[in-house]
């Protein structure tokens, strides 16, 4: 079932969202939820001017996923819209990087709280990962990575 989530709804979600990867981003558009029911629900992102009559994936653009325990995890394309202003990331070098894309896990020099980070490369934004400690959990969905295989650093 798919429906428009309300303005207040909407802006609650990118307040908590701003909240968690310590950003200043307004988004425009509808925000779409799917998933209702379950435990999980998918947020897509449209900014047409009226709502086809079509399933939420041709609509709009997935924008991020929210768990069960209230946690906000962006897409890919999620994750670089509001990488542009958060604080809440970290910085891989290129080797980490390609290891990220391939879908690997990878390890940083220094420690960080636990949670899910915007993962970057200079300007560019990857993605998410889960980190713990000083290990980052790839997020990068299967169907997104890259095909070369690279071993675990």
């Amino acid at each position: 079932m798919i429906r428009k989530l309300k303005k207040e709804e909407a802006e609650k979600l990118m307040e908590e969202m701003n909240l968690q990867y310590d950003s200043q981003l307004k988004e425009e558009g509808l925000f779409l939820s799917k998933d209702e029911k379950r435990e999980s629900r998918k947020i897509f992102l449209y900014t047409g001017d009226a709502i086809p009559n079509v399933p939420a994936e041709w609509t709009g653009q997935h924008y991020c996923t929210i768990t069960g325990d209230k946690m906000i995890i962006p897409s890919i394309e999620g994750a670089q819209a509001i990488g542009k202003t958060a604080k809440k990331t970290i910085d891989l070098d290129y080797e980490q990087a390609k290891y990220v894309m391939s879908g690997r896990d990878v390890e940083v020099a220094e420690e960080k709280e636990g949670g899910y980070y915007i993962l970057k490369t200079g300007r560019d934004v990857l993605g998410v990962g889960f980190v713990e400690g000083r290990k980052i959990l790839n997020r990068t969905p299967k169907s997104r990575r890259t095909m070369q295989q690279y071993r675990t650093i």
